[in-house]
């Protein structure tokens, strides 16, 4: 997990477009195809999980907090099932917005 002091070169607002527009959920290979692909406000966004994702060798994650910015970050073998992984990633993270709401 990463809290704000290691976020510091990261916009909170701008990781989060990513994995709202995906389940709550970020992934290198997701951030790399949106990065190539140039949609709107993602490319940003993916831009920055690329960066995330490279510097702390990890390969999936979701914003945990938002006001206060927290980062989980995972990896995951390639043998691993990406839908299952990210289905219970998808899970932790709303409950993470949830516990985040009060």
């Amino acid at each position: 997990m990463l809290g704000p002091n290691d976020l510091t070169d990261y916009r909170p607002d701008v990781l989060a477009r990513l994995p709202d527009a995906h389940d709550g959920v970020a992934s290198l290979v997701l951030a790399r195809e949106q990065r190539g692909a140039g949609t709107d406000g993602l490319t940003e966004s993916a831009e920055q999980w690329v960066d995330l994702f490279e510097r702390t060798q990890m390969t999936h994650g979701f914003l945990a907090a938002r006001s206060q910015p927290r980062v989980v970050l995972v990896s995951l073998p390639g043998t691993t099932s990406s839908v299952a992984a990210e289905l219970r990633l998808s899970v932790m993270e709303h409950i993470a917005r949830q516990l985040e709401r009060g």
